[in-house]
Formats: C-alpha cells, sequence, structure tokens
C-alpha cells in the first residue's frame, strides 16, 4: 500500500512549524514495525528529517500509536512523506493537501479555533511530558489558584489557558529541580532506612504535591527533608570521596540549594580594585575546589604528627561559593567628598562574600551618607552583621564624637533601608582590634542585635548575636558543624560542659541530648546574651556562669561546691559530667585546660586552627583516641580552616 498523498508543513522560521494529524485505520503489527523503523524523508527535496524531530516521529508512533501526532520543525517549509508497502495513511478529520496551508486539526473550542492550534489540555500534556520543572509549576499554580486540584481535565480550560500563557511569559515562579549529586543523597537516604522513605512519603503528600520521586521535586523541597527529618549534619554516602594524605576524605557539597558551578564564574565586571587601580580578583570561586584540597592537605600534613591517629574516613564541609559571610568590617575614604568601601586594602564595588543583605546594607548606607554630612563626618570603619533572616545591623565608628544631627540622620537611614543603625566615638588611642567589640559608649537607635535561625536534629534554633560580639561567620557552614556535634553526641549520657561558649550557640543546640548543661565564658555581654537565647529556645536544662576556664577547673579539681558570677551561682558539685566541649581561640588551650580535659570521658573539640589543634591533640593522646574528624571551611579563600574532633577514652 501506498501513502495517499504527502502532508505539508506551513513554513515559519521563527515558531513551529505545523502539525501533522493523521489516523491510522486498521494497522498491522509489521506495519508498525515497517513505520518505525528507517528515517522519515522530505518529500520535496529528499533530504532525510533531523535525527531528533525523526527520533520523536517514530517513538510517538510506536508508544501510543496516536489518532493525533504534532510534528514541530523550524526552517524552511517542506513536505513530509513516509513510505511503506502494507500501511494506508487516511486523514483524521479532511484530506491532508500539499501546499502551505496549516494542517487540520481535530475539534477543537472557538479559542483554540482562532489560533489554528491543539487544545489548551493538549498543550498542557505536551509540556510537562519529559519536563519535571513544569510539572511543579503546574501543581504549584493549581495549589494555589485551583483549590489544590491537580487534574487538568477537571478544571475549564479557561483555566488552563491560563497557566500557559503565565509560562510563555515567564510570570511563574522559577523552579530550581534537584540536581545530580542531591538525587544521590536522598536515594542513599531512603534506601538505607525504612522511617525515612515513611517520612518521606508522609511529606510529600502534606507539603508537597504527593511526587514520591525526588526528581519531581525542588531542590529547596528536598533540601528542607533532609534538614528536617534527617539532620543537617547527616547524609551517609553523601559527596565525593578523594585520598589525600594516606586518608579517604569526603568532600560534601554546601546546604545552598544552587550553587553555580566553577566554569561558570566569570565576572564580568571586577569586584575589587587594589590601592594602584588594577583590577583584582576578590572572588577566585573557579579555583575553590584546589584552593579547599591544599588546605586540607597542609592541615592533615600538621595533624598526622600530633601522636594521636586519625580517622581512616574524613569529612569536608565546603562553604558556599558566594554571599557566604554574615558579618564584615570595612575601612571607609571620605576623601575628595566621595564615599568607598576598602577592605584588606582594596578598594571595593560590591562585597560579594558577603551576604545579600550585607550589600544592600552597604549600598544603602553609602547613599544616604553621600546626602547626609552628618553620617559622614569623621566616619572611618563599619561593621555590619546581618542574618539569613534579613535582619541588618550597622555599627559605625568615628573618630572622637558623633556630629550634630547624628541621631535623626540615622533614624531616617533605618526608616528608609531597615537597617538598624549604631554609632560609636572610638578615641584615637584605642586600639583598633578591639573597639568593636565592646558595647558601652554605643548610641543606638533601637537595638545592636540580630536573630539568625538554624536547623539542628529536627528543630529550628533562633539565637540572638549583637554586631561585634563573637559569632559564626558562616551561616551554612555553622549548620553544618551543629549538626556533625549532635550527631555524635546524641547518644550519650549525663551532663555536659562547654568552654569557651560564647552567646551559647553549641550548649542550646547540644543541651537536649543531655541530663543538665553547664557553660561558662569570660565575656560578660556573651553570658547575658546566652541566657536570652537559652529562654528564647525554651531551653531549661542549660545554665550559663562567668567564669575562666582555669577557674572551673581548679573548682572541680579543689572540691570547691559552688561558682558564682555577677547574676547566678552554679553549685559544680551537683553535676556528673561525661562530655565536654571546647571551642578556643586561634591559640588553642592552655596546659591547665589541656590537663584538665582527661577527666571527661568523650571531648568535643571544636577549632579554627589546625596547627594548635595537633599540639593540644598530642597531649591527649596517652589517655584518649581519635572516633571522628571532620573539616569544616569556615573561611573559604584563606588559609584558615576549621575542624572538628570527637575524642573518647581510651580502653586500658
Amino acid at each position: 500500500m501506498q501513502c495517499r498523498g504527502p502532508v505539508s508543513l506551513a513554513p515559519d522560521a521563527h515558531h513551529v512549524a505545523g502539525s501533522l494529524w493523521a489516523g491510522f485505520a486498521e494497522l498491522h503489527p509489521r506495519d508498525w514495525l515497517a513505520l518505525r523503523s528507517g528515517p522519515w524523508r522530505c518529500a520535496r527535496t529528499a533530504a532525510p528529517l533531523s535525527p531528533c524531530l525523526d527520533l520523536r516521529l517514530r517513538d510517538a508512533l510506536w508508544r501510543t500509536r496516536w489518532a493525533a501526532i504534532s510534528v514541530f520543525a523550524v526552517g524552511s517549509a517542506g513536505l513530509l512523506a513516509r513510505q511503506s508497502p502494507r500501511l494506508t495513511l487516511r486523514a483524521a478529520r479532511g484530506r491532508c493537501r500539499a501546499g502551505p496551508r496549516a494542517p487540520v486539526g481535530p475539534r477543537s473550542t472557538p479559542d483554540s479555533r482562532q489560533r489554528g492550534g491543539p487544545r489548551p489540555l493538549e498543550r498542557l500534556g505536551r509540556l510537562r511530558r519529559g519536563n519535571p520543572a513544569a510539572t511543579w509549576q503546574w501543581n504549584q499554580y493549581c495549589r494555589d489558584e485551583g483549590n489544590g486540584t491537580y487534574d487538568a481535565r477537571r478544571h475549564p480550560e479557561s483555566f488552563v489557558e491560563e497557566f500557559l500563557e503565565r509560562h510563555e511569559q515567564g510570570l511563574l515562579p522559577h523552579v530550581q529541580l534537584a540536581k545530580k549529586g542531591l538525587l544521590k543523597r536522598i536515594t542513599d537516604v531512603l534506601e538505607a532506612d525504612d522511617e525515612a522513605r515513611a517520612a518521606w512519603a508522609e511529606y510529600t503528600q502534606k507539603e508537597g504535591f504527593g511526587l514520591t520521586n525526588p526528581r519531581m521535586n525542588s531542590a529547596d523541597f528536598v533540601l528542607a527533608f533532609l534538614a528536617r527529618h534527617v539532620g543537617p549534619g547527616s547524609g551517609g554516602a553523601e559527596g565525593s570521596l578523594m585520598r589525600i594524605k594516606r586518608h579517604d576524605v569526603r568532600i560534601i557539597p554546601p546546604l545552598e540549594a544552587a550553587v553555580p558551578a566553577e566554569a561558570a564564574l566569570e565576572d564580568k565586571e571586577p569586584q575589587a580594585w587594589s590601592a594602584d587601580g588594577t583590577p583584582w580578583d576578590a572572588t577566585p570561586e573557579r579555583r575553590y575546589s584546589k584552593m579547599l584540597k591544599n588546605k586540607i592537605d597542609i592541615a592533615l600534613r600538621s595533624l598526622q604528627r600530633c601522636g594521636m591517629a586519625l580517622p581512616q574516613e574524613i569529612e569536608a564541609y565546603e562553604s558556599a561559593r558566594r554571599h557566604f559571610r554574615m558579618r564584615g568590617y570595612f575601612s571607609v575614604d571620605l576623601s575628595n567628598a566621595g564615599f568607598e568601601y576598602w577592605k584588606d586594602q582594596r578598594r571595593l564595588r560590591s562585597y560579594s562574600r558577603g551576604s545579600p543583605r550585607m550589600n544592600e546594607a552597604l549600598a544603602a548606607l553609602r547613599a544616604h551618607a553621600l546626602k547626609a554630612e552628618a553620617l559622614r563626618h569623621g566616619l572611618r570603619e563599619v561593621a555590619v552583621h546581618t542574618s539569613t533572616r534579613g535582619d541588618a545591623v550597622a555599627m559605625l565608628a568615628y573618630e572622637e564624637s558623633l556630629a550634630e544631627g547624628w541621631f535623626a540622620a540615622a533614624q531616617e537611614l533605618r526608616a528608609e533601608s531597615g537597617v538598624e543603625v549604631v554609632g560609636m566615638p572610638v578615641p584615637a588611642e584605642r586600639s583598633k582590634l578591639s573597639w568593636w567589640s565592646d558595647r558601652r559608649g554605643r548610641v543606638l537607635c533601637e537595638r545592636d542585635t540580630v536573630v539568625e535561625s538554624f536547623l539542628c536534629g529536627g528543630r529550628e534554633l533562633h539565637y540572638e548575636q549583637a554586631v561585634g560580639l563573637f559569632s559564626q561567620p558562616n551561616h551554612g557552614v555553622c549548620q553544618r558543624i551543629l549538626g556533625w556535634a549532635e550527631r555524635h553526641t546524641r547518644v550519650l549520657d549525663r551532663d555536659l560542659l562547654e568552654l569557651y561558649c560564647g552567646s551559647g550557640c553549641f550548649s542550646i543546640a547540644l543541651a537536649p541530648g543531655f541530663r543538665r548543661c553547664l557553660a561558662t565564658e569570660v565575656s560578660r555581654e556573651a553570658v547575658e546574651i546566652a541566657r536570652s537565647n537559652a529562654a528564647r529556645n525554651g531551653v531549661r536544662n542549660a545554665q550559663f556562669v562567668r567564669v575562666s576556664s582555669e577557674e572551673l577547673s581548679e573548682a572541680l579539681r579543689g572540691g570547691q561546691a559552688e561558682l558564682r558570677d555577677e547574676q547566678e551561682a552554679v553549685h559544680v558539685g551537683d553535676f556528673g559530667f561525661s562530655t565536654v566541649l571546647v571551642d578556643p581561640p586561634r591559640e588553642g588551650l592552655d596546659g591547665s585546660t589541656r590537663e584538665f580535659l582527661r577527666r571527661f570521658d568523650f571531648i568535643v573539640y571544636i577549632s579554627c586552627n589546625p596547627t594548635t589543634l595537633a599540639r593540644d591533640l598530642g597531649e591527649l593522646a596517652s589517655t584518649h583516641s581519635m572516633s571522628a574528624f571532620a573539616f569544616f571551611d569556615q573561611f573559604p579563600y584563606t588559609s584558615h580552616l576549621e575542624c572538628g574532633s570527637f575524642l573518647q577514652r581510651a580502653k586500658k
């Protein structure tokens, strides 16, 4: 049998060329095999179709045997024909004619008849087929505007038409689907744990669209499940494994949903200039992986000589490539009636390492300072502290005193930008390294703190942080450290002691896993904020006292019953400590504190200096062994590297 006539495609160089609607009558299976095999050719030029179009035609016919098949082509017009000795094609609705006329489609509504195309339901099905992002957008559209009814057949055609128009115009919310690394992570979790699979099914039904296939869900949706039900520090076989210094180092990607590929991080414009005006590469994201590997190599070289054996497998948690810092400090240049930010002897246009909110605050401050002389006069440094919740505080350091009218100008800046403004007169004799850490003498518009949120162990924690006081600068990496520490201490019992607790970041996160918790700190302001944070998060089994680690160790060694500061007295004899957590400054632990740690069964040591960590671990090697170790890239593009060690008393 012969094809009764060639089928025309309408010419159009920029849009869909036309649609082929054909009906098939009494086809034998051998006819389908003949139709699917061999290339389709243009009847006018005898040239074969493109492989993509040819494959789409043959696969569509083979899979579905549609009575109507849409053919998409771009370019010059051509006639499409397929010869088969056993196949007869007849028109589904009317005879197909050669020439530039549009093909006759199925019976349609007035709207689709005017467009000369298929019905909205068919267009929607074609859009969603093989396009998970469009499926997610359709489900979200139905949930928001269609009363949660996802079946397109139960909606009027006008509803579907509205969705298609919004999709064509790019008005629907963009969705970032889970990529390869995240898909492997969630797949490993679901395959290893029956409870995780049940939790995932319930999670997709209650908070998603009932799509249990992770490939059909957004990256944010999958990450939220992992953080809530599995914990930010978990992940099983997550990340890629590499061999460094005879250790298997598992590189674990950051928590952020979208991390740009290193090959696509070429800046079109320089972010900073050096003092002589030449461009400077302020964010070498393309070299991030190599820089992190070099830092790990150098750290392992020191740690392998400390005398304590490291685990064979070590975790290394990456940081986000950009916008990872929540706080930053900048110098200000007011020469030539201008206003320029400087950092590390480089003039900044924007600070790509700082959070988006930090860049917004810096831009708002500059715009207002150029208009208000009271804000600009005598200004020499700026400290900005932000949070992922959108809070921002800008502390401005001035020479000697604030100008007249400063408070009114600061209030105007706060009202227009939402940035809390703090003024700080700094006498010339005061150290540049200490002015920002002292809360005395500050002039506040309202407050000098922000509220930050973390996910840890299935709980959402909220911490108040004061500008100038110590806090973890990298939000994503800090959440990783909390999850890692919680994962390794959740099975311990008795009481927890933390030295150098700061504002209570670790104590409040880990306290629910212990009977009681005692945390010490020498800063009066930090202890006050820690107590406030404990009350904010409903933690009632943690006490915070302002004493040094030396005073505490002497009290425990000497059998002293009570420790007291200005506000609280602690009966140390009531505690039965099994675990101690230390997060000292870069100088590490002193000799008396290292000796004091020997009395604990478990030690969690968070360090920002691998060199001093190696020294301290060497002193503890005679009584403890290491069961877990991890690197945390808290400070990308620098030589600094955060380390986490979990030690337990060695068996005699």
